[in-house]
């Protein structure tokens, strides 16, 4: 989700230190300097005496009070630190990072092995694309759910599978049957595509 940015974290407290309260920043890198660069050190999250972890959902920016607008392909990170109610501060600790991946992943139109197959089997191979913008990183397409059918716009597949492969074959063919195919991907985020274009059709031929 590009909106927002969601962290939690405990705490160790040494005997007869109290938390006054936690703050948290947001930036591009998990260095001292970058962890700022999106939003510096803010108050969160009053602590009760003995109540040790804390949460934050960071929404909006707090200095501008405009609402986060985080970048397809770039990496955030959060800094946290606690500050005790003498006001000496814990060492900041940094998550390891999360990378927002709006973007929808890509199936091109499967490609089978010519216009006739002599036996039942008969395999289409596509590419699949999940677009990373430039200088960023996306997750990847994790999945793609494959449809084939008899009809030449799939409207009732005779099967529907599961690969993580850019090929699938179909071991299942009928003589004098047309078969297409049309696939779809989902990335490791969750995106999932439309469907492709269907392929042009393989006809099973094994009369001599």
């Amino acid at each position: 989700n590009s909106s927002y940015l969601y962290a939690v974290w405990t705490a160790t407290v040494p005997a007869g230190t109290t938390i006054s309260n936690y703050e948290y920043a947001v930036g591009t890198g998990n260095s001292q300097q970058q962890i700022t660069g999106i939003i510096g050190w803010t108050t969160w999250y009053v602590v009760m005496i003995g109540q040790t972890p804390g949460y934050v959902t960071v929404v909006t920016n707090p200095v501008t009070g405009q609402s986060l607008s985080l970048e397809d392909g770039r990496t955030y990170y959060m800094g946290v630190r606690a500050k005790s109610i003498v006001g000496i501060y814990s060492d900041m600790m940094v998550t390891n990072g999360i990378t927002i991946d709006i973007s929808t992943p890509v199936s091109g139109r499967p490609i089978d092995g010519g216009q006739y197959t002599s036996t039942t089997v008969m395999t289409f191979t596509w590419p699949g694309v999940d677009p990373v913008p430039t200088g960023g990183t996306e997750s990847g397409i994790s999945a793609y759910y494959v449809s084939i059918g008899t009809e030449a716009n799939i409207s009732v597949p005779v099967i529907i599978d599961t690969t993580t492969e850019t090929t699938y074959t179909y071991y299942v063919g009928q003589q004098g049957k047309t078969n297409y195919a049309r696939v779809r991907c989902i990335d490791v985020s969750g995106n999932i595509s439309s469907n492709s274009a269907v392929s042009d059709g393989e006809t099973v031929d094994m009369t001599v």
